[in-house]
This record gives structure tokens, sequence and C-alpha cells, in this order.
């Protein structure tokens, strides 16, 4: 409640574009908390959409123009709310698969706008990206066995933000296994 009063009064100041930060930690808290509608609806809002027309369908990495973080975190709830689907495993595939294609374009993003960039500014957003793939390949790995494809998540997210304890410790974790 606290944080919906703060976002209506931060929205007579401030716009929902330049907003995201906040809004992106409200939605985080309102996902951990299983409040699944209201974190829906608030990144709805930041992706200039209704929340009956989020989907994994209509964020097509190949023409997806919102805020990569907005999207990541849209990405991470779908996951949470697979729990509540019929079919868990398909929708979490889906969603891995998504979260795949995503970083492969923000990769190729990286690389073309380097220049624009700050240097380094996009590394320690891509490097989460990379940990989260290699959190849920490992969750998906029902067969309990080290795949290489979830040490290469983990190594790449060292690669990138290499100051990073959580990318360190998912990868020193995996390679103990």
């Amino acid at each position: 409640e606290f944080w919906q009063r703060s976002l209506a009064i931060r929205a007579l100041v401030i716009s929902t574009a330049d907003d995201i930060e906040m809004r992106l930690n409200f939605a985080a808290l309102c996902r951990k908390d299983g409040r699944f509608n209201a974190a829906q609806t608030c990144l709805a809002r930041l992706l200039d959409r209704r929340p009956e027309e989020l989907s994994l369908d209509t964020l097509d990495p190949a023409t997806c123009v919102a805020h990569p973080e907005v999207v990541f975190n849209y990405l991470k709830l779908h996951w949470s709310m697979a729990e509540k689907s019929a079919d868990e495993a398909v929708t979490r595939d889906r969603t891995l698969d998504a979260l795949h294609s995503y970083i492969k374009r923000w990769s190729q993003e990286r690389v073309t706008h380097a220049g624009a960039r700050e240097h380094g500014s996009f590394d320690p957003f891509l490097a989460s990206c990379y940990r989260q793939a290699g959190l849920w390949q490992a969750a998906c790995n029902t067969e309990g066995t080290m795949d290489a494809q979830i040490l290469k998540s983990y190594q790449k997210a060292t690669e990138l933000n290499s100051g990073w304890f959580k990318a360190w410790s998912s990868w020193a974790l995996m390679n103990y296994e």
C-alpha cells in the first residue's frame, strides 16, 4: 500500500518514463509477494500496453523496442507466474527461450552501440540476465546432471561483471556440484 501511494504521488510530478527504476522496484516487490496482477499492471504501464495484452507473444525479441530492464522484469514475472499455469514446464521453457533470444539481441546491441553507451554500463545488466538464464536452466534440468550450457551462462555473467559476488558464487557452486 505504501508503494502504491508513493507511486501515485510521484506520478503527479514525474512521468512514468522518467521513473522506471522505482516502478521496476515496485513490480519486483509485487512479484516476490505473489501479487502478480499488480506487477503485471505496473510493467504493462511501462510498456505502454494494457495488462491483458501483455504476453510472450506480444514481446517478440525481433520487434520489441522496450527498455531492456522492463522486458527482463516481465520475463521474471512470467517465470514466477508459471507455477500457477497448467503447463508449468512448457511455460518455463518458453520463458527461458525468450530470455535467450533477448540475451542474444542485447549482446549484439551491446557490441553495435558500444561507442554510444558509457563503457561497461550495460555489462552488469547483461550479467544479471546471463545469471538468471543459468538459474532457470538449472531449475529446468530435472536429471540433476551438470549441463555445459548452465556453466556457460554463469561464466559469461562473471566475465561481464567480474566484481559481482552472485555471479561468482553461482559459477563456483555449479562447478562444485
